[in-house]
């Protein structure tokens, strides 16, 4: 059983869940993660549809998402916490 088009629809789901995380709650590192699982998305969609990709565009892409994803994490450990959400922490 090919489980590439339940992986899309989670990768899928997840860029959604991010993008909407960065908008509407201003976690702007969640941008990181949309970018990084919107381009795990596109490398699925084009193996399952047998899309041409050279190899070397896939590596560089692949790149591009583990810096996204680094920097998501890196901005996501310095963000400072949201008034509302540190209630029971306040001084």
């Amino acid at each position: 059983m090919d489980f590439s088009l339940i992986f899309m629809i989670f990768e899928a789901a997840i860029v959604g869940f991010c993008i909407f995380s960065a908008t509407y709650k201003k976690r702007l590192f969640a941008y990181g993660f949309a970018f990084a699982f919107l381009i795990y998305a596109f490398y699925d969609f084009a193996n399952f549809f047998n899309l041409p990709v050279e190899k070397d565009v896939i590596y560089f892409m692949f790149l591009l998402a583990a810096i996204s994803a680094l920097f998501g994490a890196i901005f996501m450990a310095f963000e400072k916490p949201n008034k509302s959400s540190n209630k029971k922490y306040k001084n």
